[in-house]
């Protein structure tokens, strides 16, 4: 690992349905220094307040930091969010993916980081074979993100926002952060898209009526994730829940690292393959 163990951080998926032990002992102290509870891409797989604050003792006590990583939020998840903060408890750092979920922070008194989700760069995963050999304009228009933008990087200073979240795209980047911006970057699964219409919720469990939407959730996602080839370059794509990814598991060069202040790498527990129900074949 080109960055020192200690200013690694985890993710942990399933924070809910899991047992304390099991997140600090995922998250061990000797090799990552923060833990991230939460979600980043559905309301509905927000832990409960009373569950966060017991992981917050129990990661202090574990001199483990702890980040509350939260998701696109309808008015429903806007008010699941302002009952977390409320409590008052987390109070190390919280990382919005949603402009609203922003303003509450705001308006609450804290200063988020702004996660993946609101910093946009193009994440498709048919750049995996590399990028095409056009032109030069073309190829820096692949690798730009909302932090080429100096209106982006003005509101990021007036709001006092000192971390980003981006996603570890094969492409990579070309912006010059400035220098009080610190980056985060998440390893090893690049979000490629989202949607609130869970693909789960239309496939598991087999009685259930298939009707593709966003009710009713029964939590089917957390039981593993579904993996396809991607029509017209092959790739395997990996879909957990209302969200897709691709894997890239080759980091950049210390000095590239150290180029874009990225001085943490977020690493994302392994999810689990999961059959398609009438499907004959492995999804892994």
């Amino acid at each position: 690992m080109v960055i020192p163990a200690r200013k690694n951080a985890f993710i942990h998926n399933d924070v809910e349905n899991a047992a304390t032990a099991e997140v600090l002992a995922a998250a061990d102290s000797e090799t990552f220094s923060r833990v991230y509870i939460g979600s980043e891409f559905c309301e509905r797989l927000l832990p409960s307040p009373r569950k966060i604050e017991k992981l917050i003792g129990a990661a202090r006590d574990s001199n483990i930091r702890f980040s509350l990583v939260t998701p696109v939020c309808s008015d429903e998840g806007i008010k699941k969010l302002e009952a977390i903060l409320s409590r008052r408890s987390v109070n190390d750092e919280v990382i919005v993916n949603d402009w609203g979920a922003f303003l509450l922070c705001r308006e609450m008194g804290f200063i988020p980081a702004l996660g993946r989700l609101l910093t946009a760069c193009c994440r498709d995963p048919r750049l995996t074979g590399g990028i095409p050999a056009r032109d030069d304009l073309f190829r820096d228009y692949l690798k730009s993100s909302s932090l080429n933008s100096g209106e982006f990087l003005e509101f990021l200073a007036k709001e006092n926002i000192s971390r980003v979240e981006i996603d570890n795209t094969t492409q990579f980047y070309n912006f010059k952060p400035p220098s009080s911006l610190k980056v985060s970057l998440h390893f090893p699964y690049v979000y490629s898209s989202t949607t609130r219409r869970c693909l789960y919720a239309h496939v598991f469990p087999e009685n259930k009526p298939r009707t593709l939407g966003v009710n009713p959730c029964g939590k089917e996602c957390l039981e593993g994730t579904i993996t396809f080839k991607m029509p017209g370059c092959g790739h395997t794509m990996l879909v957990r829940g209302n969200t897709q990814f691709y894997e890239n598991r080759v980091l950049p060069e210390n000095r590239t690292l150290k180029r874009f202040h990225i001085d943490r790498i977020v690493h994302h527990d392994v999810p689990l393959p999961r059959k398609i129900p009438g499907d004959g074949n492995a999804n892994g």
